[in-house]
């Protein structure tokens, strides 16, 4: 019967600390990754992780070297706000507590899966081989726990009706996969939401599939838009705009 107490006691102590973290644990959660959130309830109270309106936590996994927490997106228009906030909490999070996670080494990544004009949004400190594989292409970019790369499988007008024009999303590496490779007007293409974007210094679209599509247009289109950034315009980690162009 002590033994019951004990653990009915334990239990309410666990969800009072959870609640106090940021909200409750979904009650599909199992007691691994009450566990594990508990573990690291500080950065998810900084980063609001179960407080997230337009995203729903699906799960949470916990390891000695990376960490991985899985959403649904339940409102394309005010997701990239979340990634804003997620972005910035975080990174001031662990400039104050570098030692936070133990390691530089540390993996940090947060996925978005969900219907509507996005099916795949990946937020990392690292370049993930799974969504960021360039090929030969390497970036010049310091190995840290801020959060630096995020990763879009996109569709054409995913930013259509982003409610928050304040919103700005600070990371040096942008990556849009997937529908990109049905642009044939590259004039008319909308790329307007790249002003949602600040402090970017590369810019990588995967079209997957036309090399014989020149895409040298919007290549520059985007340059403009974006000074001071690296352009690539990729096919499995091959370039479609000719290397003496792609200053």
């Amino acid at each position: 019967m002590k033994i019951r107490k004990i653990i009915a006691i334990a239990g309410v102590m666990c969800a009072v600390i959870l609640s106090a973290c940021g909200g409750s644990i979904k009650s599909s959660f199992g007691w691994k990754e009450r566990k594990q959130v508990l573990e690291v309830r500080e950065w998810a109270d900084a980063v609001e992780m179960l407080k997230k309106p337009d995203l729903k936590i699906n799960g949470f996994n916990l390891g000695d070297e990376n960490m991985t927490v899985w959403y649904t997106i339940k409102d394309n228009h005010t997701v990239l706000e979340s990634f804003a906030e997620f972005i910035e909490s975080s990174n001031q999070f662990l400039a104050d507590n570098p030692d936070y996670f133990g390691t530089e080494d540390f993996v940090i990544t947060m996925r978005c899966v969900g219907g509507g004009p996005a099916d795949d949004i990946v937020l990392s400190n690292r370049l993930i081989d799974e969504y960021f594989g360039l090929g030969e292409l390497e970036l010049d970019i310091e190995d840290t726990n801020e959060l630096q790369y995020l990763y879009i499988e996109i569709r054409n007008g995913f930013y259509k009706g982003v409610e928050h024009d304040e919103v700005k999303v600070d990371v040096p590496v942008l990556l849009l996969d997937r529908e990109l490779r049905e642009i044939r007007n590259q004039e008319e293409f909308d790329i307007s939401f790249l002003d949602y974007f600040v402090n970017l210094e590369y810019i990588i679209i995967n079209i997957q599939g036309d090399e014989t599509f020149d895409y040298t247009v919007l290549k520059e289109r985007i340059e403009e838009q974006v000074p001071d950034c690296k352009v690539y315009i990729m096919d499995n980690g091959e370039s479609l705009v000719k290397e003496e162009e792609n200053k």
